[in-house]
């Protein structure tokens, strides 16, 4: 399983400007701690821009620069994850928001355990026309 993230370091366009940066990569730290709580064997990444001093995060990650515009930022997300998405369509991929946490594995929705919803991928569909896709979750089956 991979689980990734996506994190810039931004003056003023991330959508979480109120955190510093710092305040920011411990919420990311503490994201990546709790899958890899539940998950030791997960394989981590961050999809970021070449700028961004990740070197505070406590846990190894495969780090994976793309272009951002940070005027544009969430796009920018979007296409970072159809672009990680074509390098490892092998695998199940979990795409976290970096203030998330798990309190528990996910091995039964990959499984397709007797709770496990059957579908091949999970997400929020909301009624929203600048941001119709929740994308703080969404989980890929292989």
């Amino acid at each position: 399983m991979r689980v990734v993230t996506f994190h810039v370091q931004t003056v003023d366009a991330h959508p979480n400007v109120r955190w510093s940066h710092a305040e920011y990569l411990r919420l990311l730290d503490w994201m990546l701690r709790s899958v890899l709580r539940f998950h030791p064997e997960a394989r981590l990444a961050v999809l970021t821009d070449a700028q961004t001093d990740l070197s505070p995060l406590s846990v190894a990650f495969e780090r994976i620069d793309h272009p951002v515009d940070h005027r544009r930022i969430m796009l920018s997300r979007a296409e970072a994850q159809q672009r990680f998405l074509q390098m490892h369509f092998d695998d199940d991929v979990v795409f976290l928001d970096s203030d998330m946490l798990l309190n528990g594995p996910l091995t039964e929705l990959f499984e397709g355990g007797q709770d496990a919803a059957d579908c091949d991928i999970a997400l929020t569909v909301r009624d929203d026309a600048d941001m119709p896709v929740n994308g703080g979750f969404l989980l890929l089956r292989q």
